[in-house]
């Protein structure tokens, strides 16, 4: 999912488990931290992509997605979407968690085989955002677009949710709770393409959703095209300030009609 000036950031949506600012496989698109633009919108994917989490095989089977109603089982999501978990980062951001198996998950070394998740039933991530400079370029936003949490459609890739929903709300808890983007990616798009928009906390309607969420100045979400979305993710944004995220968990994605 991205919103970059340039590009899109999901650089990097992670499948399995992490994903940094322009590296991975996945959706990363991450948008800009607050009020002004961020041209690196996040981060790709990055991480696993179709293995199990370390340890166990995990929730999903491949199966396609069903209900409107997204939960999680050892990094593996169930019911509208059943893919695997990830995070995603930009290169000067940090997780401590998850790991991969045991090995710290970076944008240079992504979790291409499990990762390692600390609850059995929400996808959990731990880490340091560093603050912007005063003046931040677009290289800036590039290396530090902050952290994503997220998951895919289906376990291999290949199927996205395939309903028309019109709303979308996360469940979280740990910190922090607050500037946080919602961010989806559209099956058939790039890497660099994603939509975003600020978590309220309630339903969303996914027509709010826009390529330039900090001004809504780019593409808006069609309605049309929300059965086409095969990754969600949870942006925590660099901004002037430096951010701690501390077990910051989403437990749940509930699809409405």
């Amino acid at each position: 999912m991205n919103a970059r000036k340039s590009t899109m950031i999901k650089t990097s949506f992670a499948l399995t488990s992490v994903a940094v600012c322009s590296a991975f496989v996945i959706f990363a698109s991450s948008c800009g931290s607050s009020g002004t633009e961020n041209p690196s919108t996040g981060g790709t994917s990055g991480g696993g992509s179709t293995q199990p989490p370390a340890g166990g095989a995990g929730g999903s089977t491949g199966a396609g997605p069903s209900g409107n109603v997204v939960t999680f089982s050892s990094g593996a999501a169930t019911g509208a979407m059943t893919g695997w978990g990830w995070i995603a980062m930009g290169v000067l951001d940090n997780a401590s968690d998850p790991t991969c198996g045991g090995t710290p998950i970076t944008k240079a070394t992504p979790c291409m085989s499990g990762t390692t998740w600390n609850a059995p039933d929400a996808l959990c991530v731990t880490g340091t955002i560093p603050a912007l400079p005063a003046s931040p370029v677009q290289k800036d936003y590039d290396d530090n677009w902050g952290i994503q949490i997220g998951v895919n459609a289906n376990a291999d890739d290949t199927v996205a949710i395939g309903t028309s929903f019109s709303t979308i709300q996360v469940t979280l808890s740990g910190m922090p709770l607050s500037g946080l983007r919602v961010m989806l990616h559209r099956k058939g798009d790039g890497e660099a393409v994603s939509y975003c928009a600020a978590n309220t906390g309630a339903a969303m309607q996914l027509t709010s959703f826009n390529t330039a969420c900090w001004d809504n100045s780019g593409t808006a979400f069609a309605a049309a095209d929300a059965p086409n979305i095969d990754k969600v993710g949870v942006q925590v944004s660099s901004t002037a300030a430096a951010i701690s995220v501390a077990n910051l968990c989403l437990s749940k994605i509930t699809f409405g009609p």
